[in-house]
């Protein structure tokens, strides 16, 4: 019988003891380990159990049974120091074994041997239950070792142990525990059968929230570290602008028209930067623009509106939500004329105070001013929608985006992230026939149109991912690559939807690292590629020692690439794990040459002592 949290409220410690005694519901035996006042009565009862009875391996092991079943009893009853004194005496039985050769597994003195060693084992971790109990987590991190040290796949002493160590505030150490948990989960198969789905998620939480304490305060500093810098501009950033959402942003239709191969001057100049993808440069020169004298009003307002959309894609929101006053003072210098023949100049300027707002409120004020300057222009809504897409608020999305239908039915984005959130909305409810109706109406709006829109197919890549159909998700990510050959995300999810489980590991990891080099010549600002090619190189590490040299300093670029906190939250705790496997696979080379050194003797005492 092992022991678990007890529900039974009962009568503990010592007085409990004596009372069920005087009141002959326990044998004499039972008082002598009821407490700390009966432990002298306790041990010459021990001694002289020891020299009336022969130390026999089955005697013993009889002894250790009977002990341990009293322990569980006073556990239950919530009487941890007798439980602790009765599991004592069930080691000290079990210590007095003495075994000589063993012979094959089979062999009665193996088996007697194994029986000892299990139940010596469990005894040990009910010990350090106790003593988790009792919030004495020192004591309880020793007999988890103890229990560990004689069998290392004991699950219950392992997880235990991580819980004491988290509970002193140890975090390091507590992840240690658990990430040598998970990987025996994974790998050596433990013995699970008195483990439930629910303690099993329970031990995956745990371990999430550990390593959530672990990495929160590199996380913090990490972003207080980026607030004045300016990071480098991926597509997946810029591309919601650009290509997966408003259709009437002038800025975005002039840049199209360009040539990349010629030389501009004015608000073009800068506007062919976005042509030719060198996103980074875009701010630089429409900062220049700014300082020219000969600039028209209306060059300045584009050049101003341009400023403040760049400083937010370079992540520094703050100064993009500053900068605005500029655009205020420079739209207030064009006449009344003007400013009529420019309402999607506007427009697109409260879209971005859409996307930059501090908050939904200010951000759907924004919208609703955008409406009132153009009700027939959907771009504000489609902008909200995704600023609540972002923030996981499906309800909230998927309302604007309806709003936005119902503004410009023919628009050519709106249906297909409509058509998305109502899959993901039939996923996490579990309404099968629904998911299966979204994937088909899916299939069907993108076969409706001659050339899908790119992140609709993305999109589409998710959906058939998230329902197991890697076929569909394959040929689907295809179609999005030959209409942008250069989509950094597209080159990302096609790679990993390519790889095939069943292929040998270094085939798939070399297929794997060739179509990741594609991504990062594709956009090098992206960080998603390097965290897979750390994985792959932490991977590889295993039998090539060079690769785990490899393994940090791609984590370290990604961090340098990432913006927002949940990017950090991944990379950090996934750059934590990687440290963990590489201090087990060091770990495990030590052992190994340990174990190859020692000498192994014929006679064996169960003492359990480190």
């Amino acid at each position: 019988m092992s022991i678990n949290a007890s529900t039974s409220q009962g009568v503990s410690g010592i007085r409990g003891s004596l009372q069920r005694a005087i009141s002959g519901e326990n044998s004499a035996r039972n008082l002598l380990v009821g407490g700390a006042a009966a432990l002298a009565v306790g041990g010459v009862g021990y001694y002289y159990y020891k020299r009336t009875h022969p130390s026999g391996t089955s005697d013993s092991i009889a002894v250790a049974e009977c002990k341990k079943k009293q322990g569980n009893e006073c556990f239950r009853l919530k009487d941890y120091q007798g439980a602790l004194n009765n599991f004592m005496w069930a080691v000290d039985a079990l210590k007095s074994i003495e075994y000589g050769p063993t012979g094959d597994a089979d062999s009665v003195a193996a088996q007697k041997k194994k029986t000892a060693i299990d139940l010596m084992s469990n005894c040990y971790n009910n010990m350090a239950a106790c003593y988790e109990n009792l919030g004495d987590h020192s004591n309880c991190i020793k007999y988890c070792s103890l229990a560990i040290d004689l069998n290392s796949k004991y699950w219950k002493a392992i997880n235990r142990r991580s819980r004491a160590f988290a509970k002193m505030q140890k975090y390091r150490e507590a992840l240690g525990e658990s990430y040598d948990f998970s990987t025996r989960l994974s790998f050596e198969a433990l013995d699970l059968k008195d483990l439930t789905e629910q303690q099993l998620a329970s031990i995956y939480e745990e371990r999430e929230r550990i390593s959530q304490l672990v990495v929160k305060p590199e996380i913090e500093a990490t972003i207080r570290g980026i607030e004045n810098t300016y990071k480098p501009i991926p597509q997946y950033v810029i591309a919601n602008w650009i290509w997966y959402s408003v259709t009437k942003d002038p800025l975005v239709l002039r840049a199209e028209k360009l040539n990349p191969k010629m030389i501009y001057t004015g608000v073009d100049a800068a506007l062919v930067q976005l042509k030719k993808t060198e996103y980074d440069q875009v701010l630089p020169v429409a900062l220049e623009l700014l300082k020219d004298d000969s600039m028209t009003n209306l060059e300045l307002v584009q050049a101003t509106l341009l400023v403040c959309r760049f400083l937010h894609l370079h992540n520094q929101t703050a100064a993009a939500r500053e900068y605005t006053k500029n655009f205020d003072a420079a739209w207030q210098s064009l006449d009344e004329e003007m400013k009529a023949d420019c309402t999607d100049l506007h427009v697109a300027y409260l879209c971005l105070c859409v996307s930059i707002a501090e908050n939904n409120n200010q951000a759907v004020t924004n919208a609703e001013k955008a409406l009132a300057v153009d009700p027939e222009n959907a771009d504000p809504l489609l902008t909200l929608g995704l600023r609540y897409m972002e923030q996981e608020a499906e309800s909230d999305a998927l309302d604007a985006f309806n709003k936005a239908l119902l503004v410009d039915p023919a628009h050519p984005y709106i249906k297909f992230y409509v058509l998305y959130l109502k899959f993901v909305d039939a996923c996490k409810n579990q309404r099968i026939n629904d998911v299966h109706g979204c994937i088909f109406q899916f299939d069907q709006a993108l076969s409706e149109v001659s050339s899908p829109p790119v992140f609709a197919l993305l999109l589409f890549v998710k959906v058939c991912v998230l329902s197991n159909n890697t076929e569909l998700a394959l040929a689907t990510a295809k179609k999005a690559i030959i209409a942008q050959p250069n989509n950094a995300y597209a080159l990302s999810l096609h790679a990993l939807v390519a790889t095939e489980p069943t292929e040998k590991l270094e085939i798939c990891l070399d297929r794997l690292q060739r179509n990741m080099d594609k991504v990062v010549e594709a956009d090098p600002n992206y960080w998603e590629p390097y965290r897979t090619l750390a994985r792959m190189s932490l991977e590889r590490a295993k039998a090539d020692e060079k690769e785990k040299y490899k393994v940090m300093p791609f984590y370290e670029k990604a961090v340098t690439l990432a913006r927002r906190r949940e990017e950090f939250d991944i990379l950090l705790k996934d750059k934590l794990w990687a440290e963990l496997e590489l201090e087990r696979q060091n770990k495990a080379i030590l052992n190994k040459a340990s174990a190859s050194k020692s000498v192994k003797g014929t006679k064996t005492t169960l003492s359990g002592d480190n």
